[in-house]
This record gives structure tokens, C-alpha cells and sequence, in this order.
């Protein structure tokens, strides 16, 4: 093959034909592949799912030169795409349909550049693709001559465009070697009923199924679970009388693994109470979520009420690497859009607020702040040391509580795009009540 020559649709640039060559014959690589066959949003979950630390490189034939995606532990932390960085340079590279990719694995150095959570940059990025503001790189678009690129900035949209469709979250298939045993489900047949009681975790082995909340005024869907994904929650099998806050039902045939209950308990069971507190956290902020898209579908979602007489403890979008414990209080987790606030979840004694390194829900410190009651008292955790324990915990753990923050970022996202957002000194208004 000759570097720059014209083929038939399509145009071969000399650094496109080095860089795949460099990148194939590199003894790290452990991932690479055709971007035709597997989309960005598909590699970034794989990468995600493992926990991968490197630098995934993209290649096209119709760019001059390759971009880049920095990971720390399966979180993106800077892109390089063209004149892009960071957020920018990662949204642009959802426009990059065709060409290949490799990830190898490396130490990745320097100041993280996105802050967003997996689950947000990949249906963020699928949804301003399909609303024409990624530009897509192909043969229609590439232009006569690779030197004649210019290295400008992508349009931004006017505004942040609705999610289309359902959100689906899946994972890879992991730890089914701890299912005790399997069961299949039809179209249509409950999986979960909301207020019913029960004990179980399961994973989704084949299929997918609804998520739903009943509001009063009917059943809002919220999510779609998927092959990899975990159906059950910390205190259903903590608490044998636990009650199921939201129904999930089979969309088509559905075939899940039940996990061995006595061994998720015994696991539980050591690890320490900061790290079980914070998965039980992690809990009550998806199940105050589901609260507010309810109350957003019946039109009755009101802001004042989260935010009276309640002082600001963190501010959104502020550089903030503690986490802490609330000690007594009420704390109310709001999310800032253009001019007005969008409430997610109240928070209470037990609560963690803050950053935690290895749990990215899209909430503060980056994409939410926080207010407190008059009365608010906050204890700081060790993040390093609970960082050290997460390292170390089973399997299974580590699973869960990456599922649970997936479900939080995946169920702030409906939230938001379900509630208009309303100043402090007006309601908030149900979009369409």
C-alpha cells in the first residue's frame, strides 16, 4: 500500500498507515479492533467494566492524525482529538464511525480533563450524534487533501438534548461462577413487583427487562437492564423484610442467575462499616432519584421544599477531592442547568457526600452541589484508605457497587431530562404537567 494514495471511497493518510502499524506490533496492546464493528459507547463500557489504566488510540483514514483517550482504572480522564481536549476532543471521537482502535495498557500521568461519569459521557455522546452536533468523519466528509484539514472547534448545541429512547445499562458477563442457579422469564412476566417483599440478587444472563416506578398515575419506565446488569439491592439481602421500591419485567425472554445468597452475605459481612455504609448510600440515592422522576411525571416536583432554609456546603463544579460522612442533618443534592436547579435525592445521617475516587455517579462534586440544613455536621473518611479496601474486596462487592453508581448516573440523566429546571425562587415544574 502506498501512503496517500486514493483508493475507492476512500483516502489513506502516511501517519494513519504508521500509527496502525506502531500500535498493532506494541506488546501491551490488549484490545483492538474495527470501529465499524464495535462502537465507541460499546469500547468505552468493555474498558470500563475491567477497570483498564492506558491510552486508547483511534485511527481513521479520513483524519491526519489519530486521537487519543486517556483511562484510569476504566475511567476516561483526557481525549485528545485533532485541536481537542479533554470533554470536547471525547465528544468528537463519537464521530469517528470508521477506522480502528487499540488500547494498551500504560501509566497515565497528568491532570484529569473529564469529569463526567461513564454511563453520562456514553448516552450523551450517542444522543449528540444522533441530534447532527458530532460531526461524523467518512468519505462524504473528509476533505480532497488530509493537509487541508482544519483544526477547528466542533459547533456546540444550542442546548443539552434529551435522552431518545430508554437508557439500557449491561455489562460484561463477570462472576458466574457464584450463581447458585438459573431461572427464565417471558415476555411481560414480572422479574421484581414494587412493595413486594424478598431477598435476592441476580444477574441478567440472556435478554433484556424493563425497569419501571409506579407513580400513582401510572408506571414510569425508567431504565432497561441488560445482559451483565444486576437485578437487587444492598439491604434486600441484608434485611429479609425489605420492601421493593420499583417493578422490573421482562422485555421478551429473559434468562438470570441467581447469585449464592450466603455467600454475598458473608461478603458483606466483612467488609467495614464505612465501605457497607457506603454502598447502603449508594442505595438510597438511586431509590430517592426514582422518588423524583415519580413526582416529576404526577407534576407535583416542587424545588422549594429541598432548598429552604438550607445553607450551600458545596457548590457545583468546585475542585473538591474529599469525601465526607454526614453526622447529623439534612443535605439536598441539586443540579444546575442554564439558570435554574433540578433536585435529585435528599441525603440524611449515614450519607457520604463529596468525591470518591473509585464511585463516579455524576453527582458532586462535578455535576451537582450540595445544601445543608442549619443543623448540618459533616465528618471526613479516609478516601484513601476505603480506596485500598475497594481494591481488595470480593468480586462481587466490587461489582455491585459499580452497578449501583451506574443505575444513580443512568437515573440522575431521566431526572433531569424529565424535570425543567427552576430557579430558586420558583417551582419546579414537571416538563408537560
Amino acid at each position: 500500500m502506498t501512503a496517500g494514495k486514493r483508493l475507492p471511497g476512500l483516502l489513506f493518510s502516511r501517519e494513519w498507515i504508521i500509527t496502525m502499524a506502531e500500535t498493532r506490533l506494541h506488546e501491551d496492546t490488549v484490545l483492538a479492533g474495527r470501529m465499524k464493528f464495535l462502537s465507541l459507547g460499546e469500547i468505552l463500557q468493555m474498558l470500563g467494566a475491567n477497570g483498564c489504566t492506558g491510552v486508547m488510540h483511534l485511527s481513521s483514514p479520513f483524519a491526519p492524525e489519530p486521537g487519543r483517550i486517556y483511562f484510569s482504572k476504566g475511567q476516561p480522564i483526557n481525549a485528545e482529538c485533532l485541536s481537542q481536549n479533554g470533554q470536547d476532543a471525547l465528544q468528537a471521537l463519537f464521530g469517528w464511525l470508521d477506522g480502528e482502535f487499540t488500547f494498551v495498557e500504560s501509566e497515565v500521568s497528568g491532570p484529569r480533563a473529564i469529569n463526567q461519569g461513564l454511563m453520562e459521557i456514553i448516552m450523551d455522546g450517542a444522543r449528540l450524534l444522533d441530534d447532527g452536533h458530532i460531526k461524523v468523519l467518512s468519505a462524504e466528509t473528509a476533505p480532497e487533501l488530509l493537509g487541508s484539514v482544519e483544526k477547528k472547534p466542533l459547533a456546540k448545541p444550542a442546548a443539552r438534548p434529551k435522552l431518545k429512547g430508554i437508557p439500557i445499562i449491561r455489562q460484561p458477563l463477570r462472576n458466574q461462577k457464584f450463581v447458585r442457579e438459573e431461572q427464565e422469564f417471558s415476555s411481560g412476566e414480572p422479574i421484581v413487583n414494587q412493595g413486594k417483599l424478598g431477598a435476592w440478587l441476580c444477574v441478567i444472563l440472556q435478554g433484556f427487562a424493563n425497569v419501571y416506578k409506579d407513580s400513582g398515575k401510572g408506571k414510569v419506565r425508567l431504565c432497561r437492564l441488560g445482559p451483565g446488569a444486576l437485578i437487587g439491592n444492598v439491604p434486600t439481602f441484608m434485611n429479609y423484610k425489605y420492601q421493593k421500591s420499583m417493578s422490573i419485567t421482562a422485555a421478551g425472554q429473559v434468562k438470570v442467575g441467581v447469585f449464592d445468597m450466603q455467600n454475598l452475605m458473608s461478603d458483606f459481612a466483612n467488609i467495614s462499616n464505612t465501605m457497607r455504609n457506603l454502598a447502603l448510600s449508594l442505595d438510597r440515592r438511586f431509590g430517592e432519584l426514582t422518588e423524583r422522576v415519580a413526582e416529576a411525571d404526577q407534576g407535583r416536583l416542587d424545588l422549594q421544599p429541598f432548598v429552604h432554609m438550607r445553607r450551600p456546603i458545596l457548590r457545583q463544579g468546585v475542585k473538591e477531592n474529599r469525601a465526607y460522612v454526614i453526622k447529623d442533618g439534612i443535605a439536598t443534592v441539586l443540579r444546575k442547568i442554564g439558570d435554574g436547579y433540578v433536585p435529585l435525592c435528599r441525603l440524611g445521617k449515614g450519607d457520604f457526600v463529596g468525591h470518591v475516587p473509585f464511585v463516579n455517579i455524576g453527582h458532586e462534586p462535578n455535576a451537582a452541589g450540595i445544601v445543608g440544613s442549619r443543623n448540618f455536621k459533616l465528618e471526613k473518611i479516609d478516601t484513601d484508605a476505603l480506596h485500598k479496601e475497594y481494591d481488595r474486596v470480593s468480586p462481587l462487592v466490587r461489582q455491585f457497587m459499580e452497578h449501583m453508581a451506574t443505575c444513580v448516573s443512568v437515573t440522575t440523566m431521566v431526572a433531569c431530562d424529565v424535570t425543567e429546571p427552576a430557579p430558586l425562587e420558583a417551582p419546579a415544574v414537571a416538563r408537560g404537567a
